[in-house]
């Protein structure tokens, strides 16, 4: 899925955001960037489909979807080390 710029922010936004004030998902994200590739898009597509059939945010459930793609998944450790750096 492409994303234009504009879109591929808001999408940051949401998942540092969410990722920086929920602990289980933090502790979720935290965990993938040791797993294989694989194994690590299986996990971000059972955490999306999660999200969304408990009926949360469908953005978050989106937003973590998009993670499969390594690009995003590295721009989104970046926001979340850059965000534990300004705490």
């Amino acid at each position: 899925m492409a994303l234009d710029e504009d879109s591929a922010l808001e999408t940051l936004t949401t998942l540092t955001l969410a990722i920086g004030e929920d602990k289980q998902l933090r502790r979720w994200f935290d965990d993938l960037a040791s797993k294989p590739a694989g194994e690590r898009a299986k996990a971000i597509r059972v955490m999306s489909k999660r999200i969304s059939t408990e009926g949360r945010d469908g953005k978050l459930a989106q937003a973590v979807g998009l993670l499969v793609d390594a690009r995003i998944f590295a721009a989104a450790q970046a926001a979340m080390s850059e965000s534990r750096r300004d705490k």
